[in-house]
């Protein structure tokens, strides 16, 4: 024997037995390796697993009696299994689990069945295991059974992709031979399909645990019915845009999910049952969780419409709303934020959704007043007030809150504050009222209901509101149910017992649509089966519904008693139901004052707490609040306010009411099921945890329809479908039935087949199997076209091939001929269809090919079209006799010409060529008719007025002739004539006449930008004239001639700051032509002559005259015998002016400031001992200042001479090893010299060295200024320079000396690091910039 593996065409791997052609979908020994043998050895079962529930492991010994089932887990751990199957510990995860010791086929495991019914053996532990594998690989979606009739949907909490366009187009036009996995989009499918063909109504039914994905199951049913539907009135999109509006009113953040629906909704969607494309929708809400309103369990949040208004900066200020956090609706939880959910877009999906929905302005308006308002009364704090008679009442706290109710409710402020105070009663009927009031906690409460109540009121005007803008509500339809699952709570109240009856009617409709009907249609087609029991669940039922001792009866009936109560109604539940199996009492409720009670449901016994029964069953909002409502102002209010007259019915009441009717529909439809399983409770992707999948998968009735479809036939097909499926697994077989017999036909096909097909049913309509001869046939059908359908394939392709390139070779050739010829659009149109419509045939479908020439043949048809209707135009002028009045046509049309040719012929040229050498482009040709009617054009247009007109307009734009322009344009104004030609030459000329204002402006400016700027325009413009010249001929002067140009400008308009710069930049080019030797300070006027200066010393008549005379300026540590410079008096009577007592009190005066002066340069120096340095720079500098302030000129220049002095040949002057050049290296830190820069540097900063102007022409004589520039640039170290010259320029220029003296200390520290102002760069243009001209231009 050898077996070989194979796969199926859709991929499964399956083994064959060379010899005898057996198969099988497990590995044979043969193939295995020893661990596979050693694996698969021996008895498996399934034992509890900690996390998992469930692990395979081998059983070593079977218990026999009480002795335990030893086993043996993957781990190599040795485990015991307690006769009786019950077991609690580290195994279990510490929790109890019944361990019945399921077999299990080890290598089955390896197969992920896509229907859980395909398990083998089934069983709960194989069926999470299943679930948990392809929930590993992503795969969220399983069948129930082959009737696809219910699915398993596991919420991924990710996008995987799996609802696209292309999705919905898949489950839309399914493959013929390959089944797609399970989805959501195949239930709506069917559903769709069998509404259209059976004519019968369908339902879709959705539940599970709040975060289970229902919402989401409801939005994808909903979209797959819209794609494949759709209608003639866009109502598919309106019933799409209806969910983020009910989601935000309905849904809210919870513990479990984030957008958790807290209603249950039945929307049924209408069909036209001839063209069945949607018409209509009806939406009906169930049970909306009111209490949320006003309270919510830590870290969740209210409805999400209220954080949605909070957040709006339109809301808030329109209806006087804060942060969320402001409300104490809102702030209870600690939760505001939620990082998943963008408020704003959500809201703006609302405000969208309610314009699609028609809502009027003004219904929208109301519906955010009305919410605002219940956000308000949430606000409301109240306290205790006493009335007469010791009765404590309640007054409300400030107004803020108050006022913005009553505004927003659009009623009094009396009105609002009385019925939240106070409540009227009717002791006895026929009595008069009394009104009461309330104390501080009742009002509360009042409140809370008042809210509660009109939040209520206004989602099911919504409701009702959204099915007027949903169309027709007559036809098939297709419904779908999004309602909660079974819950179970550690503490559940009275929305749980209506939650759970209402799955409990669920369940009952769920067994008769699986249990029953399979045994009926087992009946009608008589084939044998095993009678199916399963658990009624009518009795729980009538404990819950059925009156007048029913649970929920008897609770309305003590709503009704005015001394009603839960403990009474207690009582009476307890007494009518004590001997009721499904309904639990604990013996000592009574003695211990509790109000519990248990109903065996059939997901399991769920222990209920009948505290607030009664008061969560009333509508607590009193009449006297509804009478007020009632008469607002407020329309909407009036409106859901309207029936305060009726009755007012409990909630258990209308629940049950809505229920009742829900089933009579339910009960009229074909049900689909989705069961929705939440895998985990951190709502975290790729985490399933399997105990809690299982009681969900419990709650659900999955594992009972597991195996209710288990137990009789899953697999069915009609007699005739059989055999066309599987004729094929007997090839070597020619069957002797007729082909119209399908019963004998099918039992033939099962005889002569080599396996063993005795489970086969062949009933009176059906061959019906279960999952064993399923995956048998299955297998022998994938062998069999295995063989068939390569070599069917095979022989037509070939033939298909032959047709399709003689075909396409034909069409090609008939396609090239017609573009060739380039001009006959007929032919061409001719070629185009016959390629179209030969590639176009169903049998060469598969091909996606085209003639090479197709495309280019399509645009040439579009070209020629083009021209035919050029020629059609041209046609049509051709005859005018007065072509002036046609001017404006047949220059339009002579254009349109041009232009359409001219654009064709650069295609073509610039077209690329194929491997072949043809252009991927050719153009088109005219034919003569076309070639003549064009001619005929021109020659019309020149004989227009207008024609030559433009004519001369265009000649005159090319040759930028300006004179030639203004009489055209005078011309074209005259004839009132206008064209984009005539528009470009008003442009030019406007750019011409404004080169000359640019060219104005820019001399007065004396701006070389703006200069520049002007010539390149007139280059462009090709414009020459007087002012243009002058341009072009300031443009051309040298930098020094150009410079002096500008500062003449800046100093005729007054313009110091350009003035000062344009002036200092005259000084650069001064000293960078003159003869630096010429400007010493010996070479000034007032400089006193050595002689005379060694002469103010008495004793140089007998020594050291020389010494004295060669030290005068140079540096020197003994004070100087006089001054250095003359003062103005003493210059005066060197003029021989007479010598007054006055002016030699002058002259002595100055001498003696000179030595004081230099005495203190010699102490900061550290040439000479004083007591303090920087009490000596503060008497230089309070000196010069001084000076300064009085325009004193000589002190200053004395000064300076003074400081130049200690300057000059400075012993200190360079540190050792350094170069000569002083300008190269930086002197020693705190020598003489160091210490003579820095004082030269603070000089600078305080006081000009001269009062004089400065003299840019360097033929004047020079000026004590120039001395010191040049001294600087000599001398100073290269990276100082410019400060130095800078502070002197800034004192130069600075209009108002400074008003105290500067602390020397400071002074030095802020000349290291300051930029001075007047460093300025040699090459700037300091002209306006264009776009920002001096306003003395426009004086």
């Amino acid at each position: 024997m050898v077996w070989v593996e194979k796969k199926t065409m859709d991929g499964m791997a399956f083994y064959m037995e060379t010899d005898t052609d057996d198969v099988s979908w497990l590995k044979p020994e043969a193939l295995m390796t020893d661990e596979e043998k050693e694996e698969s050895q021996g008895e498996w079962t399934w034992v509890p697993h900690a996390t998992d529930m469930w692990q395979p492991a081998r059983i070593e010994k079977r218990g026999e009696g009480k002795a335990p089932t030893v086993v043996r887990l993957e781990d190599g751990n040795q485990v015991e299994i307690p006769a009786d199957g019950k077991m609690r510990g580290p195994l279990t995860g510490g929790r109890k689990q019944h361990v019945p010791l399921w077999e299990l086929k080890k290598g089955n495991l390896k197969f992920l069945e896509d229907d859980l019914v395909m398990l083998d053996p089934v069983n709960e532990a194989f069926i999470i295991r299943n679930l948990a594998a392809r929930y590993d690989q992503r795969i969220i979606y399983t069948w129930v059974g082959a009737g696809r009739s219910v699915l398993v949907s596991v919420n991924p909490y990710q996008n995987l992709d799996l609802y696209g366009d292309d999705q919905i187009d898949l489950h839309r036009n399914k493959p013929p031979n390959k089944p797609l996995p399970p989805h959501v989009f195949a239930i709506a499918n069917d559903s769709y399909d069998s509404m259209c063909f059976e004519g019968k109504n369908q339902s879709i039914l959705i539940s599970g645990e709040s975060g289970a994905g229902k919402t989401e199951a409801t939005k994808q049913c909903l979209k797959f019915l819209a794609g494949i539907a759709g209608s003639d009135s866009n109502v598919e999109e309106k019933i799409l845009v209806a969910n983020p509006l009910l989601e935000a009113f309905g849904n809210a953040k919870t513990i479990r999910n984030i957008n958790s629906s807290r209603f249950g909704k039945w929307m049924e969607v209408y069909f036209n049952p001839r063209t069945s494309k949607m018409v209509g929708s009806q939406i009906l809400n169930y049970l909306l969780e009111r209490s949320r309103v006003v309270h919510q369990q830590s870290n969740e949040r209210n409805y999400h419409i209220f954080y949605e208004l909070c957040g709006d900066s339109d809301c808030s200020q329109k209806y006087n709303l804060g942060a969320p956090e402001t409300f104490n609706y809102l702030n209870q939880s600690g939760c505001v934020d939620v990082p998943q959910i963008n408020d704003a877009d959500e809201f703006a999906s609302v405000k969208e959704a309610m314009g699609l929905l028609e809502f009027t302005s003004e219904e929208q308006d109301s519906i955010l007043q009305l919410t605002s308002a219940v956000l308000w009364l949430g606000n409301v704090v109240f306290s205790s007030k006493m009335h007469s008679g010791s009765t404590e009442g309640s007054k409300i706290e400030g107004t803020d809150a108050i006022e913005n109710v009553a505004k927003l409710l659009q009623l009094p402020v009396e009105t609002v504050s009385k019925v939240l105070c106070y409540r009227t009663i009717r002791p006895k009927a026929g009595s008069d009222s009394a009104i009461i009031p309330l104390d501080p906690n009742g009002a509360r409460i009042a409140t809370d209901s008042l809210a509660m109540g009109i939040y209520g009121k206004l989602f099911s005007w919504m409701v009702t509101r959204v099915n007027d803008s949903l169309g027709e509500k007559e036809g098939r339809f297709i419904g779908i149910l999004d309602i909660f699952g079974f819950e179970i709570f550690d503490n559940n109240s009275f929305e749980q017992l209506c939650i759970n009856y209402a799955n409990e009617k669920l369940q009952q409709l769920f067994n008769k649509t699986t249990f029953k009907e399979e045994e009926e249609l087992y009946m009608a087609e008589g084939v044998p089966y095993t009678h199916i029991d399963f658990v009624d669940n009518q009795p729980v039922l009538n404990l819950v519904e059925l009156k007048p001792k029913g649970i929920l009866p008897c609770l309305d009936d003590e709503c009704l008693l005015p001394e009603g109560s839960d403990k009474k109604f207690m009582n009476k539940i307890e007494d009518y139901h004590a001997g009721t199996p499904y309904f639990i009492v604990d013996d000592k409720r009574r003695f211990e004052n509790t109000l519990s009670f248990e109903i065996q449901h059939y997901a399991g016994i769920v222990k209920y707490d009948a505290s607030e029964f009664m008061t969560k069953n009333l509508d607590t909002v009193f009449p006297d609040m509804y009478l007020a409502m009632s008469k607002s102002e407020n329309e909407l209010l009036k409106t859901i306010f309207d029936n305060s007259n009726q009755r007012i019915k409990t909630l258990s009441y209308q629940f049950r009411g809505q229920l009742s009717t829900l089933m009579d529909t339910l009960y009229t439809t074909e049900s689909r099921f989705i069961r929705c399983i939440k895998p985990n409770d951190s709502l975290s992707p790729n985490k399933f945890i399997s105990s809690s999948c299982v009681e969900q998968l419990r709650y659900s009735g999955v594992f009972e329809a597991v195996e209710i479809r288990r137990t009789g036939y899953p697999f069915r097909y009609t007699h005739k479908r059989f055999c066309y499926r599987y004729s094929c697994i007997n090839p070597n077989h020619k069957y002797m039935a007729k082909t119209d017999d399908y019963v004998n036909y099918a039992k033939e096909i099962l005889r002569v087949a080599k396996p063993d097909f005795t489970g086969v049913q062949i009933g009176k309509t059906m061959c019906l199997y279960r999952a064993n001869e399923y995956k048998l046939l299955k297998l022998l059908r994938n062998l069999a076209l295995e063989t068939l359908i390569p070599r069917g394939q095979s022989v037509i392709r070939g033939g298909i091939v032959r047709e399709f390139r003689r075909g396409i070779l034909e069409a090609e050739a008939k396609l090239e001929g017609a573009i060739q010829q380039a001009d006959d659009v007929n032919a061409v149109d001719e070629a185009i269809q016959h390629a179209k419509s030969w590639a176009d045939r169903k049998q060469l479908a598969l091909f996606k090919y085209q003639a090479r020439n197709l495309s280019l043949a399509e645009r040439m048809k579009k070209d020629l079209e083009k021209l035919i209707d050029i020629e059609n135009q041209m046609e049509a002028l051709s005859g005018t006799t007065d072509p002036d009045s046609a001017y404006e046509k047949l220059k339009a049309v002579d254009e349109l010409s041009e232009e359409t040719l001219a654009q064709n012929q650069a295609e073509e040229e610039n077209a690329a060529a194929d491997y072949y050498g043809r252009k991927s482009y050719k153009a088109p040709k005219l034919t003569s008719k076309q070639e003549d009617l064009r001619q005929k054009i021109k020659e019309l247009i020149l004989q227009c007025v207008l024609g030559l007109l433009d004519k001369e307009v265009a000649g005159a734009i090319a040759a930028f002739d300006r004179e030639r322009i203004v009489a055209a344009l005078e011309r074209a104004d005259e004839l009132k004539h206008d064209t984009e030609d005539i528009q470009k030459a008003r442009d030019l000329l406007r750019q011409i006449e404004e080169l000359d204002e640019e060219a104005d402006k820019a001399l007065k400016c004396v701006s070389k930008t703006m200069m520049k700027a002007v010539k390149e325009t007139a280059d462009k413009l090709r414009q020459d004239n007087e002012i243009l010249q002058k341009v072009d001929d300031m443009i051309n002067l040298d930098d020094r001639d150009f410079v002096q140009a500008e500062y003449e400008r800046a100093a005729e308009v007054n313009d110091r700051e350009r003035k000062i710069h344009r002036e200092i930049r005259l000084m650069q080019y001064k000293y960078d032509s003159v003869d630096h030797n010429k400007f010493r300070i010996e070479t000034l006027g007032n400089v006193r002559s050595r002689e005379e200066y060694a002469a103010a010393n008495f004793m140089s008549k007998f020594f050291g005259k020389e010494a004295l005379m060669q030290s005068m300026l140079q540096h020197t540590k003994k004070m100087i015998p006089t001054s250095l410079t003359y003062c103005e008096a003493e210059r005066s009577q060197q003029r021989g002016a007479d010598v007054t007592p006055e002016m030699k009190a002058k002259i002595k005066e100055f001498k003696a400031e000179a030595k004081k002066n230099f005495k203190s340069v010699l102490i900061y120096l550290g040439d000479k001992k004083g007591k303090d340095t920087n009490e000596a720079a503060r008497d230089i500098l309070s000196r010069g200042l001084r000076a300064y302030r009085n325009k004193d000129d000589d002190t200053l220049q004395e000064m300076y001479c003074q400081i130049i002095k200690q300057l000059t040949n400075n012993p200190t002057m360079n540190p050792a090893n350094s170069a000569e050049d002083p300008r190269k290296a930086s002197p020693e830190s705190g020598s003489s010299y160091q210490n003579a820069l820095v004082l030269l540097a603070m000089m600078l900063s305080t006081f000009p060295s001269s009062m004089q102007p400065y003299e840019p022409d360097e033929k004047k004589p020079a000026t004590f200024d120039d001395v010191i520039v040049l001294w600087v640039i000599d001398n100073v170290f290269n990276k100082d320079r410019p400060k130095y010259i800078s502070a002197l320029h800034n004192t130069k220029y600075t209009e108002e000396p400074q008003r105290s003296t500067p602390d020397p200390s400071v002074l030095r520290n802020h000349f290291a690091e300051t930029k001075g102002q007047f460093e300025i760069d040699a090459k700037a243009d300091t002209g306006p910039a264009e776009g920002n001209i001096p306003l003395y231009l426009n004086a």
